[in-house]
């Protein structure tokens, strides 16, 4: 009888790893034949073994969902799976816990933590100087985010997970031998960073890179400000 159970149970455990991923991409195909928008109701029919199942895969689904920022609320009934997704908004300007700085021109160093430029002069050594090409100097902006996101930490005891950033700072970032690019679908990011940085972009016209960890009702944002966006 323990020999009957235990098979009964691999097979449900089989069924349940299958079903994971294709209700997860049925659900995304779903998604990607609707017209364009921030929320989709989900309604069709499939087979489960037993409800236990279902809310076994269907955990399992919202998870998937989650870790690409989307929010899939689904429940099992009567032979369909129902409910809706939608992507999680990003955070907006006004909320944030620290600022930092960085400058687009190659070689020009400044503070990080008031924007004003190093003054070279100011004592006898000659200071940093800077000999790479720009793409290099484009690495500098991944190493004042991993800055802003260590200093989040220590303040708060959070690890940033996301960036948010405009067009332009997108395309500097595009640029960078850390950037990892990904192809999805309307409600996934557009790449990764070194760090496990996911990288979204936002719809407002902003030089500002918002690296954040949304906890729900609780987000904590810093940002790291793109001085001299006009110098290539």
């Amino acid at each position: 009888m323990k020999f009957i159970d235990r098979y009964r149970q691999d097979k449900e455990d089989q069924f349940v790893d299958n079903a994971v991923i294709v209700t997860f991409e049925n659900i995304c195909d779903y998604a990607a034949q609707m017209p364009s928008a921030d929320s989709y109701e989900i309604r069709y029919a499939t087979r489960m073994p037993s409800l236990k199942a279902a809310e076994k895969v269907l955990e399992s689904v919202r998870l998937k969902f989650l870790a690409e920022d989307v929010k899939a609320d689904l429940f099992y009934m009567e032979g369909m799976i129902c409910g809706k997704i939608a992507s999680i908004a990003p955070p907006s300007q006004e909320v944030y816990q620290l600022r930092m700085f960085w400058s687009r021109a190659p070689g020009k160093f400044i503070n990080k933590l008031t924007g004003n430029p190093i003054d070279l002069t100011s004592s006898l050594s000659m200071g940093p100087v800077f000999t790479g090409t720009v793409r290099e100097w484009y690495e500098t902006l991944i190493e004042t985010i991993v800055d802003a996101s260590n200093e989040l930490r220590k303040q708060h005891g959070v690890t940033p997970n996301k960036i948010y950033v405009g067009p332009n700072v997108r395309c500097i970032l595009e640029a960078c031998v850390m950037y990892r690019p990904s192809f999805p679908g309307g409600l996934q990011h557009y790449g990764t960073l070194a760090g496990g940085f996911k990288i979204y972009e936002t719809n407002r016209l902003t030089n500002d890179v918002e690296i954040c960890l949304d906890l729900g009702d609780e987000r904590h944002i810093a940002i790291v400000s793109v001085l001299d966006m006009n110098i290539i």
